[in-house]
């Protein structure tokens, strides 16, 4: 899914969505990114279990032996789609944290990063809002559970390498999963992303301790790199 065009901060690079055209070129890894295209749509409108695989390889224009030879099964694509988006994201995460020493700037750099990140992928990230819910109920889906365990392996080490770390409690890996999977949740299920912008913001003035001055919900300056 990732193109040569891209949106950053100063401090974050999030590679663009292709648009929904077949990718050019015939070859097998043009076919793997369409798949994961069209999959990660399919089953951020409907599922997983609603997606049936005919539709996915119906409108990725291949047959289904292609989806089995690429990822063995509906189970194995649904997984490969949910570790891009994490690549994608802890990528992200840990541009927008480089050179952050202290805990709470660190979390504002993650907020940071969101602002890039919703705005991109927002409108198909309903599959990372429902994930942890579809690898509860589709012992299928346990390659995709540990991918989803990486969120707290990531913020245990945002909290293990903050130079103050010490001073927090264990509960904000947590806290920062909780803030993450929120916003995410209002990133994908508003249409304006204003509303988006706006509650990472807020987000972003609490952990400032500036929450209710007047400033929340307004676009913030980026930070110097």
């Amino acid at each position: 899914m990732p193109s040569s065009a891209s949106k950053s901060s100063a401090s974050v690079t999030v590679e663009r969505r292709p648009g929904r055209g077949r990718p050019p070129g015939n070859t097998a890894e043009a076919t793997r990114k369409r798949l994961l295209e069209v999959a990660h749509r399919k089953f951020s409108d409907h599922g997983y279990e609603a997606t049936a695989t005919p539709d996915i390889v119906a409108a990725a224009g291949v047959s289904q032996s292609v989806l089995y030879h690429h990822f063995g099964s509906k189970a194995g694509l649904y997984t490969a789609v949910v570790k891009q988006v994490m690549d994608l994201t802890l990528e992200a995460f840990e541009q927008a944290i480089a050179g952050r020493t202290k805990l709470l700037d660190r979390l504002d750099g993650i907020l940071e990063a969101l602002t890039v990140i919703g705005p991109v992928y927002g409108p198909d990230n309903p599959i990372m809002v429902m994930a942890p819910f579809e690898v509860r109920h589709h012992s299928e889906l346990r390659d995709a559970r540990e991918q989803l365990r990486r969120n707290v392996t990531f913020f245990t080490e945002l909290l293990e390498g903050a130079e103050d770390g010490d001073n927090y409690p264990p509960a904000v890996v947590q806290m920062g999963i909780a803030i993450m999977w929120g916003l995410t949740g209002i990133g994908a299920i508003s249409s304006d992303q204003r509303q988006y912008l706006g509650a990472v913001e807020a987000v972003r003035a609490l952990i400032a301790g500036t929450l209710g001055r007047g400033d929340e919900g307004k676009a913030r300056p980026r930070r110097a790199r």
